[in-house]
């Protein structure tokens, strides 16, 4: 198989994250015309467009070089820019209860809470002794 093939296959795979090829050239930032053109295959992804993907998705470079499957690029969380950690976080949460899920919810809101109050201007952090 070719570049060409490959890197059109792998481009399917993730356009298949998206629900309209307007998210997709959104998410890219390129018109929906020029996605068109690359899902029917009548332009050749450069390696300019081929690096692009990879950076968005969160790929490693030459990703789009090499063939793929479907379970390589599925991902509920695939059109978002997200880490490896954060997208192992987002997969760990779906897989806790509801209760469970409630329970980290109210767990970040408390963390992100003593972070804010301690990197409030003008608050003093020394501990007094009374």
């Amino acid at each position: 198989m070719d570049s060409k093939t490959i890197r059109h296959q792998n481009l399917l795979l993730l356009f298949a994250r998206y629900r309209t090829q307007k998210d997709f050239a959104e998410a890219l930032n390129v018109s929906a015309q020029r996605i068109g053109h690359l899902i029917n295959a009548t332009k050749a992804i450069g390696d300019a467009t081929a690096r692009q993907l990879e950076q968005l998705h969160g790929l490693p470079p030459g990703w789009m070089d090499v063939p793929h499957g479907a379970e390589d690029a599925a991902t509920p969380y695939a059109p978002l820019p997200l880490s490896d950690d954060r997208r192992r976080l987002l997969a760990d949460y779906d897989q806790m209860t509801p209760v469970y899920q409630a329970l980290a919810r109210e767990a970040v809101a408390a963390f992100l809470a003593l972070e804010r109050s301690r990197l409030a201007p003008g608050v003093s952090h020394v501990h007094q002794e009374s």
